[in-house]
């Protein structure tokens, strides 16, 4: 019927009922509906996690119905995201028209757009403003989703329903014939006969109010509060009968903007008198209406969102950004009324460049990277020109709109420490090439990103090791280019996809006989997501350069999600995968042409998947990294393997073998083995079950010997020896030791 849905990560959601009449479907998309084709009822139940939904404006007679634990959400045209937490929170938040939420046994609560709800698990509610960051995530689902399904014909939608139909009926008939202990023939007739009936019937069934099953008040249920309710979604304000309606918090300003009568198309900030004015006008400049914000006042995001509601051509995302970066702007505001010359050239500057990471992407099949990259040396002259980087990089993170942290004050901590690498407020300085040799580079990445770890990347011996390091890693801005966006989708599990990134990853100018002459031509492209990366299907990543000077990266600052059965093939050389959050491979097979890295501040899970290395050279490398957990079961590998590198704070190993005469290197926290489940620990490198070195079993200490200094044990090495005399696998403890 034209609504889209997505399921968040460890969610589960039961489709209860869905009924539907028939339609004509004409040459319509799914992207022209504008109200669903026909009236319908669909009851969900969400047993646990998040949905976020955008519904077309459904038909007067139509019903749509979530049920929680905490109660049921009644929608009517909207969108929202609704979400359980484990410990049996219910949190709604409403973008736009309204939702009736009513707990059991109680009244309903209308939360109206720019609104939120939370119900505890004893079912004390808390009635505010919508959250900004789920504002965000709103949007951004909602416009990934509807995206994804613009293009299905209403054709196709009419034909799988009609035959979803077909199938119900002819199995209520089965259920039905079985259930009873006889029937004469003229009964069987009937059924064979009966689609057009059983069709008529189920049509009948959505015409009757209610198929809720909660036993809820009949003020909730009654004809006036439906029509209330369709009322609202239609604009219409009126008295809703007996119904609990949140107020607006004592001494908050109006959220919704006075009513004009000219177009506006566009908005202009500016600072008079301890208020930011706003002019709203019309496409010729001419003020259509104006609002006065005290620079004290401290309003509510959804306050904030709501003044751009008439600007239809702005996108939820766009008036997100607005509202995020007036808030960002007014808090500096009120600590300095002078801040800014010039407001709305500091506002235009922060949505533009913020914008460039806060739009989803999807990558399809032949998917054209001409125009739709970014290039970071570009990126640097335009943030090291723009003297409000501080606040872009505070309004990104700090509500949301960067995913990775767990809450608001940890994304601020990290925003505020990468700032402060880069400068800090009004003394920007973004260098224009990166390293590991560099130490602010790594000061940055290990007190901030890597949580602590202050000698994970060790530099401290010389400026010889950092000119090694330089050597090895320095990349220069100019030669860094990637598609980057808030969530970004490569594939589809139905079809394989290719994506030409050669273009972008051509040989080094100086690259002779497999060596590259200057050090410092190697190039990097990449898909990096702000919020998360999606991979599904067969992807192919075209790329004639089969040297080994670029790197592929795919990257997310929040969860890369790899459908189960996705192929990554990769024509070129090296790879990268990295997430800020857990990363799940399971069933996943990567081919690379050089070396393969992955990595995730969270913890890191393989499970029957296959990594091949080393196409183009004698043999590559394998690094996989996880802050926390490293646990792999039933990883396979080929191709040329020089050594394989692990490291987490607990590494779980179980029916895998290493390929003969690779060096294995396993580093956990305290370089310490276990075996068998019985006996894992946190801080070991635990060999759980069936694993092997090439023909040889690991089953026992006795394949090892311990390695010692000063500070104690630090590791060990097995007795298995490589073709060059080297232990076959080294295990170790972090750097400290």
């Amino acid at each position: 019927n034209g609504t889209v849905a997505s399921i968040e990560p460890r969610s589960e959601v039961k489709i209860e009922t869905f009924l539907q009449k028939s339609f004509e479907a004409g040459n319509q998309k799914v992207s022209d509906l504008e109200t669903e084709p026909s009236s319908s009822q669909l009851t969900l139940d969400i047993g646990s996690g998040s949905l976020v939904v955008q519904t077309k404006k459904l038909d007067r007679s139509s019903s749509f119905t979530i049920n929680s634990p905490a109660g049921t959400a009644e929608i009517q045209g909207t969108e929202f995201q609704m979400g359980l937490s484990p410990a049996g929170d219910t949190k709604l938040d409403v973008a736009s028209s309204v939702v009736a939420f009513t707990p059991p046994g109680g009244d309903s609560i209308v939360v109206s757009q720019g609104k939120g709800l939370d119900v505890s698990a004893n079912g004390a509610i808390n009635q505010r403003p919508i959250d900004p960051v789920v504002s965000l995530n709103i949007s951004a689902k909602n416009t990934l989703a509807s995206s994804i399904a613009a293009a299905v014909p209403m054709a196709t939608v009419n034909q799988a329903k009609e035959k979803a139909s077909a199938l119900s009926a002819v199995s209520e008939g089965k259920e039905s014939k079985s259930s009873e202990s006889s029937s004469d023939d003229d009964e069987s007739q009937e059924e064979e006969d009966s689609d057009g009936e059983e069709k008529d019937a189920r049509e009948s069934a959505i015409e009757k109010s209610g198929i809720n099953t909660r036993s809820i008040p009949g003020t909730q249920t009654g004809s006036a509060f439906k029509k209330y309710l369709k009322d609202l979604a239609d604009g219409n304000e009126m008295s809703p009968p007996n119904v609990a309606v949140p107020d607006a918090p004592s001494g908050e300003p109006s959220s919704q903007p006075p009513s004009s009568t000219g177009l506006i198309t566009q908005v202009t900030y500016s600072v008079q008198n301890g208020n930011i004015v706003l002019s709203f006008q019309d496409a010729n400049g001419n003020e259509v209406r104006g609002t006065n914000l005290s620079i004290n006042s401290d309003p509510e995001f959804s306050v904030l969102y709501d003044q751009f509601s008439e600007l239809a051509q702005f996108s939820d995302s766009n008036k997100n950004l607005h509202a995020l970066a007036l808030m960002i702007f007014m808090r500096e505001l009120s600590v300095n009324s002078n801040s800014y010359t010039n407001l709305n050239t500091a506002m235009e500057k922060a949505i533009e460049v913020s914008e460039k990471f806060l739009t989803p992407k999807i990558i399809g099949n032949n998917y054209t990277l001409t125009g739709k990259t970014e290039n970071a040396e570009q990126l640097i002259s335009q943030y090291s020109s723009n003297p409000y980087l501080y606040e872009i990089g505070m309004m990104m993170a700090e509500y949301g709109a960067i995913g990775g942290a767990t809450d608001r004050d940890s994304a601020a901590n990290i925003a505020s420490e990468i700032l402060s690498f880069v400068g800090g407020k009004g003394n920007v300085s973004i260098p224009d090439s990166f390293s590991l040799g560099d130490k602010m580079t790594n000061s940055i990445l290990n007190s901030s990103i890597l949580g602590g770890h202050e000698d994970l990347i060790d530099l401290k011996d010389s400026d010889e090791k950092k000119a090694s390091m330089d050597q090895l890693y320095k990349i220069n801005a100019e030669n860094i280019n990637a598609v980057v966006g808030s969530d970004i989708t490569i594939g589809s599990s139905s079809t394989s996809t290719n994506v030409d990134v050669g273009p972008s990853l051509k040989k080094a100018s100086h690259f002779e006989a497999d060596n590259i002459v200057d050090k410092n031509d190697k190039k990097v492209f990449g898909f990096a997501a702000a919020k998360d990366l999606i991979l599904a299907g067969d992807i192919r990543f075209k790329n004639e350069n089969h040297a080994e000077d670029h790197a592929l990266f795919l990257g997310a600052a929040d969860d890369v999600h790899l459908e189960k059965q996705t192929k990554i093939f990769n024509e070129g050389t090296n790879l990268g995968i990295g997430s800020y959050d857990s990363l799940v491979l399971h069933e996943i097979d990567i081919d690379t042409g050089g070396n393969l890295a992955i990595g995730t501040l969270e913890s890191l899970d393989i499970e029957s998947s296959s990594f091949s290395v080393g196409r183009y050279s004698d043999r590559d490398n394998i690094y996989l990294y996880a802050d926390q957990l490293l646990s792999v079961d039933s990883l396979a590998f080929s191709g040329g393997i020089r050594e394989i590198y692990m490291e987490a704070i607990t590494i779980d190993l179980k029916n895998t073998t290493f390929p003969d005469q690779s060096e294995v290197m396993l580093r956990s926290r305290d370089g310490q083995l276990t075996f068998g489940n019985t006996n894992r620990a946190v801080g070991s490198v635990n060999f759980i079950e069936n694993i092997n070195y090439g023909m040889t079993p690991i089953t026992s200490a006795s394949q090892f010997l311990p390695k010692t200094n000063s500070v104690g044990s630090y590791g060990y090495d097995s007795t298995i020896k490589t073709d060059l005399g080297e232990p076959g696998i080294k295990i170790r403890a972090f750097p400290s030791k």
